[in-house]
């Protein structure tokens, strides 16, 4: 039976630019032409091991590699003659389908299926020009991380108030400021210290000489702590004789500084642990399947939940994907999290040498296999090995479990995204009680250096800090979404007398009148097994985008335990799984695209429906039914049925669609962009067997 798919994406060639063959495809030229003679330097190497793909090109022209492609696998490849250009392309042991959508926004695919192996295959493919003629897409990738949106020279001015992906609030809102006052040890509504006594974060401008700092240093008694030079950021000791007032002041009247400011502290957001049951299983998850069972002594409301078993039942991506967790630390040991520890493919672990060169901002992290303890400056990220009654016990082990922990292995629990690489950097030294914003802002930088594509921050404090947005925006340069939790004061953060999360805040208000909303990163509140806002849980109709399960939540603590804990650093592992579920299935997908999926595919809850952003509750299959699965799959069930068939007849009628959040428009085999008479006969043609 064969399966046409036609993909038309946008910025294809135009109407009525070149003639059609009745189904919407340009006629195409049958076989690759030459491109030219070779240009220095160009190297192309393409090499196919069962049904993957690896490339390795340099200024090789597009239409070479495809042709390469085509004569390797055995696979028709017709080309446009208007498809042309010169690119450097790494690719790795990926997949045919992916290998075309790299190079191609728009082709026809037409598949086979497989019964010895119960799946399509690529049998022809047509490539049409995928912009106007003599003009190639661009395409940039190193090694199997997919390419970064490109940066406009003013990437500011480009989000406003009126695009959705600004991150901006529809109505006014305050801008976001560091509180003033000279309290040299204010605290939050809970008593907790908001920033590190006797420190403050000093950011030099790029003209500041070293001899000049050190000046200033000895002239005003500073003492340097540590320093994060990519960021020409240190942290100081001020002097005994000085206040962290005056020392601000004085700092900022050397003319050397750009940023002058207290040292701001972040503590985990977890409510307080309810009493533990000792017979750890996947019914206990009700955040994931919830069918009213009690948990924890609470009976729940059926399907209040993430519908991840059904997000499970999609086909699958092959990809792993790595989500860093900034913490406590990880319990690395733990059996329920056994290979789904991010490892560092270049590090030799033991031979104190710092094999991959990153020498992170001056400093060697020697032997940084699994990731790296910030806090204290080594290489060991193990979680804090404290008693189990502290309220902090665990808390990176149990936000590492919620994401990634083994599934389907008979044991323990089953996180969200069973392919997750967790990155395990710790921000919290096992003798205190608070994270350190320093010590955030090298995970942070650390993070984005080394690959993740997904950084998970459960924890939060009440005060802006410009170091920090800094930080969180050079993720965003660097293509990063960012998933924190919306804190644990229970109040309205649109309220302006109320205090703040940060760095959840970020995510909808502006710093200042020059620092925009950072659209990157995801705000989330917590929800309880009744789709109640949990009593705790921060939100914010302009301030915080959705809710996830966060009361009640089981999942691994420390040596090969687990245990419940509550607050809305259990809800932040729940979205970021899901955002790996999504590029696990397309690693192509940008940040904006990832976050876009989650916030429009969310299950609306009249509890919150006028105090979040989306008014609802993130829901795992649907956002993940987002990314193309099977030819014709209206649903998003990951099937082609009468099902499908049905879906298309009432979208044919106009009946209300809400089921079908995503008519999968590859599908369309007309050349249209909606679902008509042509798409639900080549359903029913393919469920009969006829195609």
């Amino acid at each position: 039976a064969l399966a046409i798919l036609q993909l038309a994406a946008p910025g294809g060639v135009a109407a009525g630019e070149r003639k059609t063959d009745g189904i919407g495809r340009a006629r195409l030229a049958q076989a690759a032409e030459n491109a030219g003679p070779r240009v220095p330097g160009e190297t192309l190497d393409v090499r196919v091991e069962g049904e993957r793909i690896s490339v390795a090109a340099r200024g090789a022209d597009i239409r070479d590699i495809l042709a390469a492609v085509r004569d390797r696998t055995g696979v028709a490849i017709a080309m446009d003659g208007d498809i042309r250009g010169r690119i450097d392309l790494t690719l790795s042991r990926v997949s045919l389908d992916e290998l075309l959508r790299r190079l191609c926004r728009n082709r026809a695919i037409e598949y086979a299926y497989d019964p010895e192996r119960k799946a399509y295959r690529i049998v022809r493919a047509i490539l049409p020009a995928s912009s106007p003629a003599g003009a190639a897409a661009p395409v940039t990738a190193a090694g199997n991380s997919p390419p970064l949106p490109p940066a406009s020279p003013d990437s500011r001015a480009a989000r406003g108030a009126g695009d959705p992906a600004s991150g901006k609030a529809i109505s006014g809102a305050a801008a976001v400021l560091p509180p003033g006052g000279t309290d040299e040890a204010p605290r939050d509504s809970r008593g907790r210290l908001l920033y590190k006594p006797r420190e403050i974060l000093v950011k030099f401008r790029p003209e500041a000489g070293a001899g000049e700092i050190r000046a200033l240093h000895a002239k005003l008694g500073g003492t340097v702590l540590k320093a994060l030079p990519s960021a020409r950021l240190q942290r100081i000791r001020v002097a005994d004789r000085m206040s962290e007032t005056e020392a601000l002041s004085r700092y900022r009247a050397s003319g050397l500084t750009e940023i002058a400011e207290r040292h701001a502290l972040r503590y985990p957001e977890t409510g307080p642990d309810p009493i533990l049951p000792n017979d750890p299983d996947f019914p206990k998850q009700w955040g994931l399947h919830n069918t009213g069972q009690n948990v924890n002594g609470t009976p729940g409301v059926a399907d209040a939940d993430m519908d991840a078993p059904e997000a499970w039942n999609l086909p699958p991506g092959a990809g792993e994907v790595v989500i860093a967790v900034i913490d406590t630390g990880v319990d690395y040991t733990h059996p329920d999290l056994a290979g789904r520890i991010w490892s560092n493919p270049v590090e030799i672990p033991g031979n104190e040498f710092d094999d991959d060169h990153n020498s992170f901002d001056g400093n060697a992290l020697i032997d940084d296999v699994r990731g790296w303890d910030f806090a204290d400056d080594d290489n060991d990220p193990m979680d804090r090995l404290v008693s189990s009654t502290d309220p902090y016990y665990g808390h990176g082990t149990h936000v590492a479990g919620i994401i990634g922990a083994r599934g389907d292995n008979g044991a323990g629990i089953a996180g969200v995204f069973w392919n997750a690489k967790i990155m395990a950097l710790k921000a919290q030294s096992d003798d205190k009680n608070a994270m350190e914003d320093f010590d955030i802002i090298a995970a942070l930088h650390y993070a984005a250096t080394m690959g993740a594509r997904i950084v998970n921050c459960s924890f939060g404090g009440n005060t802006a800090s410009l170091s920090e947005y800094e930080a969180f925006e050079a993720l965003r340069q660097a293509g990063v979404l960012v998933v924190a939790a919306a804190g644990n004061n229970g109040v309205d953060l649109d309220d302006l007398q109320s205090p703040k999360t940060y760095p959840a805040y970020y995510a909808r208000h502006d710093y200042d009148a020059t620092r925009p909303a950072l659209d990157n990163i995801i705000a989330v509140a917590a929800g309880d097994q009744n789709d109640g806002l949990s009593s705790i849980s921060n939100y914010g109709q302009t301030s915080v985008d959705l809710m996830a399960p966060g009361v009640a939540i089981y999942s691994t603590l420390p040596g090969n335990s687990y245990g419940y804990k509550t607050g809305t650093s259990m809800a932040t592992p729940h979205v970021a799984g899901i955002a790996g579920l999504l590029l696990a299935r397309d690693p192509t997908l940008t940040y904006a695209q990832l976050k876009a999926a989650i916030l429009s595919t969310f299950d609306p809850v009249v509890s919150v429906a006028t105090k979040l952003v989306t008014g609802g509750r993130a829901n795992a299959r649907a956002a993940r039914a987002t990314i193309a699965s099977v030819p014709g799959d209206i649903t998003g069930d990951g099937l082609l049925n009468l099902a499908d068939a049905v879906a298309g007849l009432r979208l044919m009628a106009g009946f209300p669609s809400e089921r079908f959040k995503n008519p999968d428009l590859d599908a369309v085999v007309s050349g249209g962009s909606e679902i008509g008479l042509a798409e639900v006969l080549f359903i029913l043609q393919s469920v009969a067997g006829l195609r």
